[in-house]
């Protein structure tokens, strides 16, 4: 079958790459709009939220994310892609609107926590959906494009609280956060397929031609698989990550997730305060944390299509060494410098951010692959979890020593590009492999 699509049909290719891209934005706006609305919500007299119950819910939301994570990556790869992008989609955003209409703060940090599950299930699903539906050659540009979203979904977070924060409390940001409900969630519910390999992994041959048919994909080649192969029938996806040579490959990945992950949010969550420790205003220590932002963004975006053609591997050691020479140049310049610095720091790590994921989805066969995501993503919550406090040791021990805390940021990054580089290098598999029938 032809798996090129005429020119007049070629947006058919990055459609759903492009609701891929929408659900992240939407999951980038769910993650920060809580840490931007939280001034009003503790200056809420009416809840009496204090700075410890503001933590705490901050802490539940994590946990929400962690179990997000861990489930709906298992549960994509025996449901089905499309399944669980929706029900994802659908849990945050009707999240966004319990938060928006909460009554109290206990019922606020419930439906915070039913967030963080959709927030969690999300990621996997999408890079799962991104690298089945890319155009042929396509992969990691599609989903590289795909990672940028979070970030930018972060800045309209931002944008939205300082706009509206000050002048209509926090309800009104959280209720935009439900929009998708009434857009995306409709556009998905009738234009999403389901991943074709998904459903020629099923048996369900005819729906997996359709599909291929409509997007201009390859057909994915069927073997029969020996009664060792790792994906034979009735096995639970989770144990299959740790068979034959992955029993020591699958915790390297989840290690680097962990790293990176720690060196995102140990960034992103001091930056500020160190600029504004070392005698910058807080204007200027803003303006520093969107171009890390912006950085990172662009980082993705290079990232994605160089490892189109030297796969995700090179790229995502190259993305860690070049965090490592960002905050290297901070720790020792000034000025000009330190701009520059934080710029290639911020485009190391959004190019290791996003392929990352790249080459997970590359890595696993697509019996598993949503599980391996979502399994190395929850790990990597751990990561995040841990990067703040790690950050703000050094924060605080430096007292506006930018070197201090630059050379403390820069250890992750230098530790997962060796890691990395001793992982072996990810094979994006189209072959689906069926269990052998007994004849």
């Amino acid at each position: 079958m032809n798996s090129l699509l005429s020119p007049r049909r070629q947006w058919r290719w990055w459609f759903v790459p492009l609701l891929c891209w929408l659900a992240m934005f939407v999951d980038g706006y769910e993650i920060f709009i809580y840490g931007a609305t939280l001034p009003d919500i503790i200056g809420a007299a009416q809840w009496g939220v204090t700075t410890r119950s503001a933590a705490a819910v901050g802490s539940i939301s994590l946990v929400g994310v962690l179990v997000g994570a861990f489930v709906a990556g298992t549960l994509t790869d025996i449901l089905g892609r499309r399944k669980l992008y929706l029900l994802s989609l659908t849990l945050f955003s009707a999240a966004a609107l319990g938060c928006a209409v909460a009554p109290n703060f206990g019922v606020f940090g419930a439906w915070r926590f039913v967030a963080g599950l959709g927030i969690g299930g999300i990621a996997p699903t999408v890079v799962a959906i991104a690298a089945e539906f890319a155009k042929p050659g396509y992969r990691s540009r599609a989903v590289g494009f795909v990672m940028t979203a979070p970030a930018v979904g972060g800045l309209a977070a931002s944008f939205c609280a300082l706009g509206l924060l000050e002048h209509t409390g926090f309800r009104p940001i959280y209720a935009l956060g439900a929009l998708p409900l009434l857009t995306l969630v409709p556009v998905a519910l009738l234009w999403l397929p389901e991943s074709a390999v998904f459903l020629r992994a099923r048996g369900r041959g005819a729906e997996a031609d359709a599909v291929t048919a409509r997007f201009g994909l390859p057909n994915s080649a069927v073997e029969q698989a020996d009664p060792s192969a790792r994906s034979s029938a009735g096995s639970f996806p989770a144990g299959q990550l740790f068979e034959n040579r992955d029993r020591w490959v699958t915790p390297g990945l989840w290690l680097m997730m962990f790293l990176i992950m720690m060196l995102v949010y140990g960034v992103t969550t001091w930056l500020p305060q160190l600029m504004v420790q070392a005698g910058f205003s807080l204007d200027a220590a803003l303006a520093f944390f969107v171009l890390f932002s912006a950085a990172t963004v662009v980082g993705t975006v290079l990232g994605a299509v160089v490892a189109d053609s030297v796969g995700p591997k090179p790229v995502v050691v190259a993305g860690l060494l070049c965090s490592v020479i960002g905050y290297a140049v901070m720790a020792l310049g000034s000025g000009v410098w330190l701009t520059i610095g934080i710029g290639i720091a911020g485009m190391g790590a959004g190019g290791a951010y996003g392929i990352i994921y790249d080459h997970i989805a590359a890595h696993y066969p697509v019996q598993i692959r949503a599980t391996g995501l979502g399994w190395a993503s929850g790990f990597g919550r751990f990561g995040a979890i841990i990067g703040p406090p790690y950050g703000g040791v050094f924060v605080a021990l430096g007292g506006g020593n930018v070197a201090m805390a630059a050379w403390a940021l820069a250890l992750p990054g230098l530790l997962g590009a060796v890691l990395m580089s001793r992982l072996p290098r990810s094979v994006d598999s189209s072959v689906v492999i069926e269990p052998s029938v007994p004849h």
